[in-house]
């Protein structure tokens, strides 16, 4: 009796397992018919062959093999993949599809037909560019906002680069998100399978709507193909669809939309541990303006706490150019409040200093022999001639 009611509930577990298994396989298949129709297939033609240069490292500073590795990126032949993010022609797909600077685009809708494309805008933060096809009525994919997307969620990683044809079912990669908030706060990571294959499709949940954009990305480093090297990794990430249509507007009007800056660095060894003091401030910039000071310790950004440099670094990450913040420093025993700090998009690099004198060459001599002066310069403003030798310089020891 026994061994019968054990059977029976074996049997029980293994057609509640194919029930599941079905289950999924029907919702993933759904998944996939509801947003095929706005994935487009992206075709590119001219531009240059390799397009990075220098290799790269993948997951705990191992070397990929392969593309990454040389000289370059050789930039592939096939198509690539984007969303159609507005009825009237918006498609939006990875900055990493056109880092070559192609001559031509033709965008292929799941109807097979074929539309010229220009580039309108690119995101430079989170490596998303925004194409304009002369189409209307177009299906919108529909975006999973940020806060309802939970770590562990099932997702599919989608392209509509293999298979033939646009209206053919695209690739299709199953994972789960594995975290949220990475690259300092831009994007979202998953172990489903992200490569040039799908880069610029969708990462979506099992009602088809989608989570992100897939794209190649680095915490370590910026640009169009930064992360290339970790493809195929069980390490992909998306950005946020809902981020990407927050800031569409601004796209549209073909502007290119930049990283926001605020011009410190920091003097932590370790970014996760150290407090968050300043140790240089870049001339002009948000931080110059805003009269921040070396050895200031920053303690809050928008009112939030900030404990370490890192915590700064995911603060500021989704930042663009031109962003309000507001920062709370400490300076020697004062706290002190700064509002209305507009965020830049560019530093200005510091004049190099110059002493205006030439050495003597081959001067085997301890110190520098000076064998000429140049006229109105530091050195000739204080008494420095020719043939004077220099001994030492700055404050250091001899």
């Amino acid at each position: 009796m026994g061994t019968t009611l054990l059977m029976l509930g074996v049997v029980e577990i293994l057609l509640a397992q194919n029930t599941l298994e079905e289950l999924q396989e029907k919702a993933t298949q759904g998944a996939v018919q509801r947003i095929s129709p706005a994935m487009v297939q992206i075709e590119t033609t001219g531009g240059t062959e390799v397009i990075s240069a220098g290799g790269g490292a993948g997951p705990m500073g191992k070397r990929r093999p392969g593309p990454a590795a040389g000289p370059g990126v050789r930039k592939g032949t096939g198509p690539t993949t984007g969303v159609i993010v507005s009825a009237d022609g918006f498609v939006i797909s990875s900055a990493f599809n056109f880092a070559n600077k192609p001559t031509s685009i033709i965008v292929s809708t799941t109807d097979n037909k074929r539309y010229l494309a220009k580039v309108i805008a690119t995101d430079q933060s989170r490596m998303v560019t925004l194409l304009k096809i002369d189409a209307t009525n177009l299906p919108v994919a529909e975006s999973v906002p940020s806060a309802k997307m939970e770590v562990g969620q099932t997702v599919i990683a989608l392209g509509r680069t293999l298979g033939g044809s646009p209206g053919a079912p695209p690739s299709v990669s199953m994972g789960i998100v594995s975290a949220l908030g990475r690259i300092w706060g831009r994007a979202i990571q998953t172990d489903a399978k992200v490569s040039p294959v799908n880069y610029g499709g969708p990462l979506i949940d099992l009602q088809g709507n989608v989570l992100g954009i897939l794209v190649p990305a680095s915490p370590q480093a910026e640009g169009e193909t930064a992360g290339f090297e970790w493809y195929d990794s069980g390490i992909g990430f998306a950005i946020p669809l809902d981020h990407i249509n927050q800031v569409l507007p601004r796209l549209k009007q073909g502007k290119d939309l930049r990283k926001g800056l605020l011009g410190v660095t920091m003097q932590s060894r370790d970014m996760y541990a150290d407090e968050a003091i300043i140790n240089s401030v870049a001339p002009n910039s948000a931080a110059f303006k805003a009269g921040i000071k070396v050895a200031d310790k920053i303690i809050a950004i928008d009112g939030k706490k900030v404990e370490s440099h890192a915590q700064l670094m995911h603060q500021l990450g989704p930042k663009y150019e031109g962003d309000i913040v507001s920062l709370t420093i400490v300076r020697g025993k004062d706290e002190i409040k700064l509002d209305k700090i507009e965020l830049s998009g560019s530093l200005e690099s510091p004049p190099l200093g110059f002493f205006g004198i030439l050495p003597m060459r081959d001067d085997p001599t301890k110190g520098v022999q000076v064998r000429y002066v140049f006229p109105d310069s530091g050195a000739a403003k204080a008494g420095i001639k020719v043939g004077d030798r220099i001994l030492k310089a700055g404050v250091g020891p001899d």
